[in-house]
């Protein structure tokens, strides 16, 4: 191809002269921009890019008045440069189809565009008298435009691509390639609703013998077991013998932030990396039961955590305590690394001298998360008092840090009594040099995890020590509502990542019991937060693809604990649609962000697939469904949430401290009455939540088939009943609840 283009003598075509020829050649073929969407995905189809799209055409008039129009569609007159050259699954290479190879060699007009050469090649069969215009004229329904930049007329056509791939412009879209392009399609995305009107049913591997959760009622439930049990076991697997939480699953393929639907196999984008703020992950496999691995990764976590303090590093002389960085067992990834790529910094030599990287990059949501995270691995396997006095340096360390920032606001940039971290959750156009931003996402996850270190250090009788922590996490907390709140609502401008994260992180500290746990004015704000929220960019598409965890996930939890249950309901089906790509690899695993197009009701995988990220907030999102855990006390509360037409059935669930294990099993109410079965195998005392039930309902209650005591409230959408059960070991329960039954 590219001797062929040196042979044309080529002439810009904003330079374009009449003349006549039985051939138009054309250089170019690609779109600006040279991507499949904006990065992170997209839920509007006016940015994003499919194969099969008609992002403008080409319209060749002739002296005699005749005009020509050729449509300019991806995968037919235009394509992509940098992504396919990047990543050719399933055309070319690694996973490819023999059927996907034959496809786009027959149907992709452009030379070398099968071979990613660019600049391609396209040929078209000219059908009137002299050549007088020919213009690039892109769709009004696309941002960008396509690009074709030379062109020259000759009336050969003597190479071997071009006698089987010539335009002619008398029939100018063939049935054969709009059915090639269908089928490509087809095979790298996943449609609405057919492919998800009949999935398989998920069976579990006949050696495993962990906790079993299973959704059923439709066919979105049927896919959330799958995509529960593979990202649990894809989290666990990625926990290595050292404890190392690798951020990628070994050799995971990727889609790329901004692909157009090919993949790069065995990309193993992040894998030799731990990312701070993925704590969740470890919290989730705690509490399904995983305590060997849950406990490797914290002692992993808390080791790196130690290294500032290890190596007795110093910021304008003062000794800077352990603190977590944005990639935790690599502390000065950012701060040695990342900073000469471009990563935005106030850590000059000029302002710090010889000291200016040694603070790393501290990602203040991660510390947050880290804490959080330990502290719920410490409550899942029974509040140990061994385990704070063993690990009391590693627990007084991060909080140390947090008011070693407070009180050296000329080292850590404090304000407004907040903390400032140079992490991804505070990018705030740095582009254009507007630095970062303090966000209500980092220091919420700080001051819940001060809070969680106080009760931990408090149940080892260190109540002086607990009593100061307490106090931090107040003053931090009085900070929080004093800048974040604006007109009795979050001040969404500052939140980082994509959504109001306060009550999702609060669920971290107090459980799913988000009106009674969480403080009244915190749930008011998220409360009267909720629809500007959900304006902002999820809209009516009810899809938030960039980054399945950042804005699709925290935006559910959201709904959830607020009880919004018609929205949680599209929400859920939609993370179900998102997971699940039944002709790709690994079909339930979370990719890290999405593009959907809302015109074709369809969704293609982006990013590093499994991202860990990603997958701990799906799993956070799956346990706030379930709804099991324990308040500060110790008290048990089943919480759960099922989008209408579910149920699920747990078998083995971990009680929320380790010591036993419980069965359950919940339908969402039909006909204004739900059936629920409960088992375990100790004697506990279980406050259970049942309904919803329709405004005004009156809610009764029979255990075992005698009338129990009930208490009824009014909560997002519904009302709900609040039952006391006394188990005993091994007895089975049965609960019915509903409307006067």
């Amino acid at each position: 191809m590219e001797n062929a283009a040196k042979e044309i003598n080529w002439i810009p075509l904003n330079q374009f002269k009449p003349q006549a020829g039985q051939y138009l050649y054309l250089l170019g073929g690609t779109y600006s921009p040279d991507k499949g969407c904006p990065d992170w995905g997209s839920n509007r189809d006016e940015d994003t890019y499919y194969p099969g799209d008609c992002a403008g055409k080409l319209v060749i008039s002739y002296s005699g008045g005749k005009v020509d129009e050729v449509p300019l569609i991806f995968g037919y007159t235009l394509w992509f440069a940098k992504h396919f050259s990047d990543g050719q699954a399933p055309f070319f290479g690694e996973d490819s189809n023999p059927r996907m190879t034959q496809l786009l060699q027959d149907t992709l007009f452009l030379k070398g565009g099968t071979t990613a050469q660019s600049p391609y090649m396209l040929c078209i069969k000219l059908s009137g008298d002299e050549l007088k215009s020919v213009e690039v004229q892109p769709s009004p329904q696309k941002k960008g435009e396509p690009v074709y930049t030379h062109y020259a007329v000759s009336d050969t056509n003597q190479d071997e691509f071009f006698i089987s791939h010539v335009i002619d412009p008398e029939h100018p879209l063939p049935e054969r390639v709009t059915s090639a392009l269908s089928e490509i399609a087809h095979a790298l995305f996943t449609f609405d609703p057919q492919d998800y009107l009949l999935p398989p049913r998920f069976e579990f591997p006949i050696d495993y013998d962990g906790v079993k959760v299973r959704f059923t009622g439709n066919a979105y439930a049927e896919i959330a077991t799958g995509v529960f049990y593979e990202n649990m076991m894809a989290i666990y697997h990625k926990i290595g013998e050292d404890g190392k939480v690798h951020e990628s699953s070994y050799m995971a393929p990727s889609w790329r932030y901004d692909g157009f639907g090919t993949w790069r196999p065995g990309a193993n984008s992040y894998y030799t990396q731990m990312w701070t703020r993925n704590h969740h992950s470890i919290t989730a496999i705690s509490r399904l039961g995983f305590k060997e691995k849950a406990d490797k990764a914290v002692e992993y976590s808390q080791n790196c955590m130690m290294y500032f303090k290890r190596e007795k590093l110093t910021l304008g002389g003062k000794p800077i305590p352990g603190h977590w960085t944005a990639v935790c067992d690599d502390p000065m990834y950012y701060s040695k690394v990342l900073q000469y790529a471009g990563w935005y910094t106030k850590y000059t030599q000029e302002k710090f001298g010889d000291e200016f990287q040694n603070l790393g990059n501290f990602e203040v949501d991660g510390h947050g998360f880290a804490m959080l995270g330990i502290y719920n691995v410490w409550k899942s396997e029974g509040k140990s008092v061994d385990f704070v006095k063993q690990n009391l340096e590693e627990i007084i360390e991060p909080v140390k840090f947090i008011q070693w920032c407070l009180d050296n606001p000329e080292l850590s940039f404090s304000e407004h009594g907040l903390l400032y971290g140079e992490t991804e959750a505070g990018l705030a156009d740095i582009a254009f040099g507007a630095g970062m931003k303090i966000t209500m996402y980092g220091n919420i996850a700080c001051c819940l995890g001060v809070r969680a270190y106080s009760d931990m250090v408090r149940c080892a009788g260190m109540n002086e020590l607990a009593d100061e922590w307490l106090d931090l996490s107040k003053k931090l907390e009085k900070s929080i509502l004093d800048y974040f709140v604006k007109e009795g609502k979050w001040d969404l401008y500052n939140r980082g990542f994509y959504h109001d994260s306060s009550l999702p992180t609060y669920s971290d500290y107090a459980g799913y019991d988000a009106l009674h746990d969480v403080p009244e004015n915190w749930y008011n704000l998220s409360r009267d937060t909720y629809e500007e929220d959900f304006n902002d960019y999820i809209g009516d598409t009810f899809v938030g693809p960039r980054g399945i965890g950042y804005d699709h996930s925290i935006f559910t939890q959201t709904a959830l604990l607020l009880d919004k249950v018609s929205d949680y309901t599209r929400l859920l089906e939609n993370l179900c649609k998102i997971c699940y790509s039944p002709r790709l690899p690994q079909p339930y695993i979370v990719p890290e962000c999405a593009s959907y197009s809302p015109n074709k009701k369809m969704f293609r995988r982006q990013g590093d697939l499994g991202n860990l990220a990603h997958q701990a907030e799906v799993m956070h999102t799956f346990m706030t469904v379930i709804g099991l855990c324990a308040t500060k006390d110790g008290a048990f509360k089943w919480i759960p949430r099922l989008p209408k037409g579910w149920a699920f059935e747990a078998e083995e669930l971990p009680l929320p401290d380790g010591s036993a294990t419980i069965n359950l099993k919940y339908q969402f109410p039909d006909g204004g009455r739900q059936k629920v079965c409960i088992q375990c195998e100790k004697e506990i005392e279980l406050l259970f939540r049942a309904g919803p039930f329709e405004p005004e309902s009156h809610v009764t209650c029979f255990v075992n088939g005698e009338r129990h005591e009930c208490e009824t409230e009014i909560c997002g959408e519904g009302v709900w009943g609040r039952i006391k059960l006394q188990l005993e070991p091994g007895k089975h329960y049965i609960v019915e609840a509903g409307n006067n039954i």
